[in-house]
């Protein structure tokens, strides 16, 4: 039995979803998988290529091996840690996770070199901010080739010690969402790892066939085609928005050949079908007026769309059997409104439970609008 830990990102039961449904799509040998302290702690019956699933995931930062567990005394954590030291200088990054104290943020680091230095190593120790380095910094010191980078995940009396063997690759995705030729702010940009995390959600795998048809300027379809997904399908009631998508694929995958056509996602679509439909939604005006009258009639408006879209798909040949969309919701000042569920009634869909057991959300602090994960299915 091989123990593996993942550090999921700022919004964690998305992150776990789509951990879990990636072990599902994948038939990894998962035993069990627990969150402390936001990190998923998985046991496995066999090993798992951490690199591989670090690619493939959007909403993990690193990913490691569980090394040794063992009590919070700082003489039986250095015992874990001494066997991977070297005898010239040692950089090791420590992030702690699982533990309310700033002290022991503060202090166990300190500690631990103190441990490491009395046996004779030559050491030096690197943390971030809260006690937990950011992926840019790991990388920045590279600890994950030329060092360590362990993370301590408290539970309860005992603490998981992690190595990591691989961290996300920030400046990848920051190029894919900054760099991307076509943006267009106004319409409402859909970040590549909310994307990716949605792909991975529906269960999208390389031989898949994937229809947005809400495209925008092709987020979903460039993380698609990065994924190496090659049937990949998207349309958008814009010719802006086509045009936007098919500059940002080619970009994204020069030898790729997606179809993208300009289309009502309400009405009868021209393709046969796909397997998966994944897609962020039409999320309202620019700017939202300011009663809660107004808001609600603009929700009743994308429920009709939602409906009668969904109904499209669904009529299709090759139905899709799984959707998976991104659809609004609406911060009042002091809560979120959200879309009602009426709007999956009559079409051929139900909406399936997550399976971290608690509604998805993404919503960027001191946003107006932030967005529901929903997944549909057959």
């Amino acid at each position: 039995m091989a123990t593996y830990f993942f550090q999921l990102g700022s919004h964690e039961p998305l992150a776990h979803e789509e951990l879990l449904a990636v072990f599902a799509a994948r038939s990894q040998s998962l035993e069990s998988l627990h969150v402390v302290g936001g990190v998923a702690i998985a046991q496995c019956k066999s090993p798992l290529s951490i690199a591989s699933l670090q690619s493939l995931l959007g909403g993990t930062i690193k990913a490691g091996e569980i090394i040794g567990e063992t009590s919070s005394d700082v003489s039986a954590i250095a015992e874990i840690i001494v066997p991977r030291l070297s005898a010239g200088k040692n950089n090791i990054g420590v992030s702690i996770f699982g533990s309310a104290s700033q002290d022991i943020h503060e202090s166990l680091a300190m500690d631990l070199k103190r441990e490491l230095t009395g046996r004779g190593f030559s050491i030096r120790i690197i943390t971030g901010d809260a006690g937990v380095l950011s992926s840019a910094q790991i990388h920045h010191n590279k600890l994950v080739d030329d060092g360590l980078d362990l993370s301590l995940v408290f539970a309860g009396d005992a603490v998981h010690v992690g190595l990591s063997k691989s961290v996300q690759d920030f400046e990848s995705w920051s190029e894919r969402d900054y760099g991307r030729p076509a943006r267009d702010a106004h319409s409402g940009m859909l970040p590549p790892k909310l994307a990716r995390m949605m792909l991975n959600i529906a269960g999208v795998q390389d031989t898949t066939s994937v229809l947005d048809p809400f495209c925008g300027s092709g987020t979903v379809l460039s993380e698609a085609l990065t994924m190496g997904v090659r049937t990949v399908y998207g349309s958008d009631i814009s010719a802006k928005a086509v045009a936007d998508s098919k500059k940002n694929t080619a970009w994204a995958d020069a030898t790729a050949k997606p179809i993208i056509f300009q289309h009502d996602a309400r009405r009868t679509f021209p393709i046969t079908g796909a397997d998966a439909v994944v897609a962020e939604t039409y999320l309202g005006p620019a700017r939202l007026p300011n009663s809660e009258s107004a808001v609600r009639t603009i929700q009743k408006e994308i429920q009709a769309l939602l409906h009668e879209a969904v109904v499209a798909l669904g009529a299709m040949k090759q139905a899709p059997k799984t959707i998976v969309l991104a659809i609004p919701m609406f911060w009042s000042g002091t809560e979120w409104f959200r879309i009602s569920d009426e709007w999956i009634k009559g079409t051929q869909y139900k909406k399936a439970a997550p399976r971290v057991g608690t509604d998805l959300f993404y919503a960027r602090p001191t946003a107006a609008v932030g967005r529901e994960i929903v997944r549909l299915s057959r």
